[in-house]
């Protein structure tokens, strides 16, 4: 996650990169299956609409995010697939 840019070519451009994160979460849950379609689609589900809200301190989507980011790769290890998550900038909300 990146700060928000605060010239206008700036948040365009960030704005878009947040869309098209977002569409491409979407896309890999609709493709997915079992335990992964079900931890993705709660990823997705549980994204706030302000995605600012994820770098905040206390921040419940905050915490809903890495947990549920772990959910995902834990269920694509259980089936057979290892990722690894980029650092968050909190791990603990």
């Amino acid at each position: 996650m990146e700060a928000v840019p605060t010239d206008q070519a700036g948040v365009e451009k960030w704005t878009a990169d947040k869309s098209a994160s977002l569409s491409e979460f979407t896309t890999q849950s609709e493709q997915a299956t079992g335990e992964v379609k079900n931890a993705l689609t709660t990823l997705v589900a549980d994204l706030p609409a302000d995605s600012l809200e994820l770098s905040e301190p206390d921040s419940e989507s905050g915490q809903k995010f890495v947990d549920n980011s772990n959910a995902v790769a834990s269920a694509c290890e259980a089936d057979g697939t290892s990722i690894t998550l980029d650092e968050f900038p909190l791990l603990k909300f």
